[in-house]
């Protein structure tokens, strides 16, 4: 189904908003040395930015995790809008959280913690300069029209 821009940009701006409650959260759980908590955060504040982006600049609403991924991968990597150090923090933390999520005795560290947090939050900030770029001039064309 085709979305109106009204309904990308309100869908857009949603995510942004989600992913960013995510990340404190995040922090949050951080603080708390709730630690896969934390980490499940870390992906999903990546998951939602990326997909507002992916729905932004692309027009691509992924009905998967794994596709938000792979449109990564394939489109901005290769296309080198992203490093391959960006992507690989997405995957890293893509699998981490399939990890707590579908196995047994699985702790996540402080140490973990420590580590991805300022990736993530780098990661997030350049994901979300792509998309605000792109929301801006959707914003000034129709202001314009």
């Amino acid at each position: 189904m085709k979305l109106s821009e009204n309904e990308r940009n309100a869908i857009v701006e949603y995510r942004i908003d989600k992913s960013e409650r995510a990340l404190n959260e995040a922090i949050d759980c951080q603080k708390l040395k709730h630690y896969s908590l934390a980490a499940d955060r870390l992906y999903f504040s990546l998951y939602h930015i990326a997909s507002a982006m992916l729905i932004n600049n692309d027009g691509f609403n992924p009905k998967r995790r794994a596709g938000v991924l792979s449109i990564l991968n394939l489109k901005y990597r290769r296309h080198e809008l992203l490093s391959s150090e960006e992507t690989d923090i997405y995957c890293q933390m893509f699998r981490l959280h399939k990890k707590i999520d579908e196995e047994d005795f699985v702790i996540i560290s402080k140490r973990e913690i420590d580590f991805y947090l300022p990736q993530v939050i780098k990661l997030h900030k350049k994901l979300k300069s792509m998309i605000i770029i792109r929301l801006t001039i959707n914003k000034n064309i129709a202001l314009n029209n």
